[in-house]
């Protein structure tokens, strides 16, 4: 599919005439009920730091929104803490105290008016972080949730009147426009007859940056709403994608605004996991709200086999460098076949597609890579045969170095480091999701495993979602033992037939020997938490099983993936 008009740049006097923009941000800590964001309680550096690797951490909570945020904190204390910190020192100096206090009051303005419950949880993650001597204030945890809007498209217009925040939005004018860095989500969803069982599989590969890099896995069981499978990073409710226990999946990819809008964000993100029902459901919920920051497009998949997308963008149009219009919010929902997709399927990256949309689209996009990424993408499902989309489809394409010219109508084979690709630098967190039968493959870190972070292994965790966490805890086990079995017999196999070179026998020999030393430690803690009688302990218990059976199943497809490499 071709994007010749939108690879048409605005003219230079379009460009000069665009207010001058940085992106910028910083960061302090408070107590819930300060009006800065500096924490009155430091924490003291850990003794040893805080690593992140491949191998995630699974957190699970249960209970009230409160309860949960509590448990999450108290599970996940050091690394909330680490990103907190990581992210201020990265950019403190950027808006500087004051604006960022003020932006991250205005973004909980939103946040409370419509998803209240999340607030809820970020007191909890707050007061569970300080039960174990992290102190991470309310308004650092909204600054975890909005940092890519505040990285990638903060709004420089006033601060709405209704916020009742007062003092000027306006940020220092920097001398040069900064393009914004690469924007790697790439999104897809598929179903009918572009899949093996006609059920919908839906995958996105999201763009963190470096210091975002840290991926855990949430599970959520709330008292009130649905259970919920999520990647993020520690201290936010949510990243871009999860599935939920109504049979309902979701991505959002980042829209971004020459003016962006102040409004409701990244809070997405929490209110779709927990309480989105239906497609309808969730779209109703996301056009009453004011879209704000980098909301989004929204790609659905669910259990009946629907899939759909819809774009959103909040913008407030600016008349001259210090005065700007009224906000303005549009949004366009599509089906499969409305871009010119040749089956059941769409995809969606960090543009509005519809032709009447496209003048709200940003002027530098092309320079950051999102169209030749869509062109791929759009490419990879063009050219599958009917009934082909699956797990495995949709891991291969991720990992692909391959990008797709659709100007010019040609791949371009083994790149690596190609804007066009999703096995991109930034590209440290995946997901597909199979809604019809609740299952999430969940992976940290780069597609292809060779990258970030350490220890990147290029494979996946299943998790298949329940509304309890003994069941999910049970097929983890399961899972984890049918990996390492395959692939104990795949190696014993090539083994007897004298088949690898002696260090690839060690190399898998210690791959299966890792998966089992996890899957014994996982199956220790899982035993425990079956008796446990205290609820606190037993999900800690649940969350050290989960964790040790995603190392086991990691660990089991490394074996496997070196001795079908060992084929080639």
């Amino acid at each position: 599919m071709k994007h010749t008009k939108r690879r048409t740049l605005r003219s230079l006097v379009t460009i000069v005439g665009c207010l001058l923009l940085t992106l910028q941000l910083a960061g302090c800590g408070s107590d819930d009920n300060d009006t800065t964001v500096v924490a009155e309680e430091v924490s003291t550096p850990a003794p040893e730091p805080y690593l992140s690797t491949g191998f995630p951490n699974v957190i699970v909570v249960s209970g009230t929104d409160y309860e949960m945020g509590l448990q999450y904190g108290r599970q996940a204390a050091a690394a909330i803490l680490h990103n907190t910190t990581i992210f201020k020192s990265k950019l403190y100096d950027q808006l500087g105290q004051e604006v960022l206090t003020n932006d991250m009051k205005v973004w909980d303005y939103y946040l409370r008016r419509f998803d209240p419950t999340l607030s809820d949880w970020i007191q909890g993650i707050s007061d569970g972080c300080a039960e174990k001597g992290s102190y991470v204030s309310y308004l650092d945890l909204v600054l975890l949730m909005v940092y890519p809007t505040e990285l990638w498209s903060r709004p420089f217009a006033p601060y709405p009147e209704e916020t009742g925040v007062t003092e000027t939005a306006l940020p220092r004018v920097a001398e040069e426009f900064v393009i914004p860095s690469y924007h790697s989500c790439n999104t897809f969803a598929a179903t009918g007859s572009a899949t093996p069982d006609c059920n919908p599989v839906h995958g996105i590969t999201s763009m963190q940056g470096e210091e975002m890099m840290d991926t855990i896995i949430l599970i959520a069981f709330p008292d009130v709403g649905a259970s919920f499978v999520a990647p993020t990073y520690a201290g936010r409710v949510n990243a871009n994608a999860a599935m939920n226990s109504n049979g309902l999946a979701w991505t959002m990819t980042a829209i971004m605004a020459d003016s962006p809008a102040w409004g409701l964000t990244e809070v997405y993100f929490h209110w779709l996991a927990q309480h989105g029902d239906t497609i309808t459901n969730a779209v109703d919920y996301i056009e009453s709200t004011t879209v704000g920051g980098v909301a989004g497009g929204f790609t659905f998949s669910d259990a009946s086999g629907d899939v759909k997308v819809l774009e959103t963008i909040g913008m407030v149009p600016q008349l001259d460098p210090t005065t700007f219009g009224a906000p303005e919010m549009y949004s366009n929902l599509r089906s499969p076949g409305d871009m010119g997709e040749n089956g059941p399927w769409v995809v969606q990256t960090n543009f509005l597609n519809p032709e009447w949309m496209e003048p709200y689209n940003p002027f530098w996009l092309d320079f950051i890579g999102t169209f030749a990424r869509h062109d791929t993408v759009f490419q990879f499902l063009t050219e599958a045969e009917p009934g082909t989309i699956d797990v495995d489809f949709a891991k291969a394409m991720f990992a692909s170095d391959d990008w797709y010219d659709a100007t010019e109508g040609v791949w371009h084979y083994n790149e690596p480091g190609a804007p066009g690709i999703s096995n991109d630098h930034t590209s440290v967190a995946q997901s597909i999701f199979l809604p019809a039968d609740l299952i999430a493959y969940i992976q940290p870190g780069t597609p292809s495993g060779i990258g970030i972070p350490s220890f990147a292994t290029g494979e996946y965790v299943k998790i298949h979602l329940d509304t309890d966490p003994k069941p999910v805890t049970i097929d983890a086990d399961a899972d984890a033992l049918a990996y390492y079995w395959e692939a104990r017999d795949m190696f014993e196999q090539a083994f007897n037939a004298d088949a690898l070179a002696g260090y690839l026998v060690e190399e898998v020999a210690d791959k299966l020997d890792e998966a089992m030393v996890a899957y014994s430690q996982g199956i220790d803690r899982e035993a425990f938490a079956i008796l446990s009688t205290d609820p606190d302990e037993q999900l800690e218990l649940w969350s050290a099983a989960l964790t040790y059976f995603a190392k086991a199943q990691l660990y089991a497809q490394m074996a496997k993936t070196t001795l079908l490499n060992a084929e080639m």
